[in-house]
């Protein structure tokens, strides 16, 4: 790798734990922030940096991960919105009706939201609530705001089975297709063999 410059990741908690440790298993410098002392310290178990706060993240990182998925820590978040509901809160100038842009949690954003952050988190203090969508909403003022229309399948990872279901639908487009066919079949068949001799 030819970039040395570290992957900054905000919110060290289940999806950001996962980032990380899949980053740093793969060669990358990962300095991470999250509100509970708790989760920076598993950070740094697993190989990679926490710091104690949002300014003190890597300037200029090689890229910035938000991983705040709860809705303790992003508020004015409309989760699964009825169709009634939708109508109601999310027009959008611009979209035909039936349309709506959605934020799925992942944002790619520069490093000015850092420091709209940390203004806020030093604001509310450690047991406050930092309102997302109001960060996003101040850097978007200062800067542009781009969407990516995206294609394709969407699963819920918040009801049973939803993240085994991703997790084998990727699995089973990619490269490596053949050979987790082969593994469930041999789950499948090592299963039944075992059901039998009971």
């Amino acid at each position: 790798m030819n970039d040395t410059r570290p992957v900054d990741i905000v919110g060290i908690g289940l999806m950001g734990e996962v980032f990380s440790r899949r980053l740093i298993d793969a060669g990358f410098s990962v300095i991470g922030y999250d509100l509970d002392p708790a989760r920076r310290a598993r950070l740094d178990e697993i190989g990679g940096k926490s710091v104690a706060g949002i300014a003190d993240l890597a300037q200029p990182a090689r890229c910035i991960l938000i991983s705040v998925f709860s809705t303790d820590q992003v508020e004015d978040v409309v989760e699964k919105p009825t169709p009634t509901e939708a109508e109601q809160r999310l027009l959008v100038p611009g979209l035909r009706a039936g349309h709506y842009l959605c934020l799925f949690g992942m944002h790619v954003v520069t490093p000015g939201i850092m420091e709209i952050l940390d203004r806020m988190v030093s604001q509310v203090g450690e047991r406050g609530k930092v309102n997302f969508a109001a960060a996003l909403a101040e850097l978007a003022a200062r800067e542009r705001c781009l969407a990516l229309e995206v294609q394709g399948w969407r699963y819920d990872v918040g009801v049973k089975y939803g993240l085994l279901t991703a997790q084998m639908a990727l699995a089973l487009t990619g490269k490596d297709r053949d050979e987790v066919l082969a593994k469930l079949l041999e789950l499948l068949a090592l299963r039944e063999m075992q059901n039998a001799k009971q």
